[in-house]
């Protein structure tokens, strides 16, 4: 769904989950010593965008509002555009890893330029060479990615599940006159007030001042890390991995917490069936399997979850192994290693 940033009386009763999200975001970039300047000078004179995406995130429904985006930036003078983003909001699921959004938006992203862009859309098109930048509609974009996954890097957290706001190269060097003395201390002013608000230097993702001899590629800009020691995280260097079916190990759900979570997750969409590794009946309305049924199974494309690495060990045959739990580590690298059963819906390697 696409409007503008003051069009909230408009909402369908499927997106009403968009006020909410807008009214968290809002209270941050708000505060009088939120950095983003220009965005904050767009939100402030009602110039941004909104596109809300309803889960199961659809590609198509992106492009067709960023293509009404493109639109409405060509009734809008050059000083109007040049402080216009648009604000992509992701309906939220519940708990989810940081890498497990990045992951899940850059697929969304990706899907939409193979199905949906043009033919120039694809020169320099492979994300894994360093000059690469997305390009889509034939204009080169900004991404920065927001969401409340971030516990330390208070400026990318907008109190939203998943926010991607969306910029054009070209309306943006056009508000700064194609200058790269005015970019540059436009750069200084907002990272400035970055280091202040964040408590913490700015991220090396970002690259160096414009104007400096130093190359930095700008995809590492659109998902940094949540730390100066975590590297950006850059989801194209993975496949996205897709089974069939994922079991699910019953003792996971004996603890409370994880039980409303999964019970959470169960009522998603999924594209895999979900099974649960349980001789007693249950009342998740899911089917379950014995031990001996799970270890008849010889297929990568099955997946089996549980909390206990001993237990993963038990059924290493020719099935995937998950390890989940956020402080649940694995030294063994043929394993998938999730913090929250949502995760399971952008699994990667």
């Amino acid at each position: 769904m696409f409007l503008k940033q003051n069009e909230l009386e408009k909402l369908s009763e499927e997106f009403l989950w968009l006020k909410q999200e807008i009214f968290n975001s809002e209270s941050v970039i708000t505060k009088a010593d939120f950095p983003c300047v220009f965005g904050v000078q767009g939100y402030k004179r009602q110039l941004h965008y909104v596109s809300a995406l309803n889960y199961p995130y659809d590609s198509k429904e992106l492009s067709n509002d960023i293509e009404k985006y493109l639109k409405e930036l060509d009734s809008l003078d050059s000083k109007e555009s040049g402080l216009s983003g648009l604000l992509v909001y992701f309906q939220p699921l519940g708990n989810m890893s940081i890498k497990a959004k990045q992951f899940l938006s850059w697929r969304v992203l990706s899907e939409m330029k193979n199905k949906f862009g043009g033919v120039n859309d694809n020169i320099d098109s492979d994300p894994k060479q360093d000059n690469y930048s997305f390009k889509f509609k034939d204009e080169l974009w900004f991404i920065n990615f927001s969401s409340n996954s971030y516990l330390h890097r208070d400026s990318r957290n907008l109190k939203s599940f998943l926010i991607l706001a969306l910029q054009t190269f070209n309306r943006s060097n056009t508000y700064f006159k194609a200058n790269n003395t005015i970019k540059a201390k436009a750069q200084k002013t907002v990272r400035t007030l970055a280091e202040k608000f964040d408590g913490c230097p700015v991220h090396s993702g970002l690259g160096p001042i414009i104007g400096s001899e130093k190359f930095s590629p700008v995809k590492l800009s659109y998902y940094i890390g949540d730390t100066n020691e975590e590297p950006s995280f850059q989801p194209w260097l993975y496949e996205e991995f897709s089974p069939d079916k994922i079991v699910i190990d019953g003792n996971i759900l004996k603890n409370v917490e994880m039980l409303n979570e999964f019970n959470q997750f169960n009522q998603l969409k999924k594209p895999f069936e979900l099974l649960l590794l349980d001789e007693s009946e249950n009342n998740l309305y899911i089917n379950s399997l014995s031990k001996s049924e799970l270890l008849k199974y010889d297929a990568p494309n099955i997946l089996f979850v549980s909390e206990k690495q001993d237990n993963l060990s038990e059924y290493k045959g020719g099935i995937s192994s998950c390890l989940i739990g956020k402080n649940n580590k694995s030294s063994k690298t043929n394993y998938f290693h999730i913090e929250h059963f949502n995760d399971l819906l952008a699994l990667y390697k």
